[in-house]
């Protein structure tokens, strides 16, 4: 069964998102944020333990970029 969790996390709806983010800050530094779409997608939807709505839940993982490098 899909959820609207799932939905959220599919590239085609990130790209939006990043696009009328980009578009509503006037700025046009997508690259980064396109490159690391599926990669993020993918680490959200399947492998990361994280739940959605207590983002200080004890067990949960964590993950950090920066400068378009992923550390997990």
């Amino acid at each position: 069964m899909t959820t609207s969790h799932d939905r959220r996390l599919r590239p085609a709806a990130l790209r939006k998102t990043v696009l009328d983010m980009a578009y509503a800050g006037s700025t046009v530094h997508i690259g980064c944020a396109f490159s690391l779409i599926e990669l993020l997608a993918v680490l959200y939807r399947d492998h990361l333990r994280y739940p959605d709505n207590d983002p200080l839940a004890s067990g949960r993982d964590y993950l950090v970029v920066r400068n378009c490098v992923v550390l997990f």
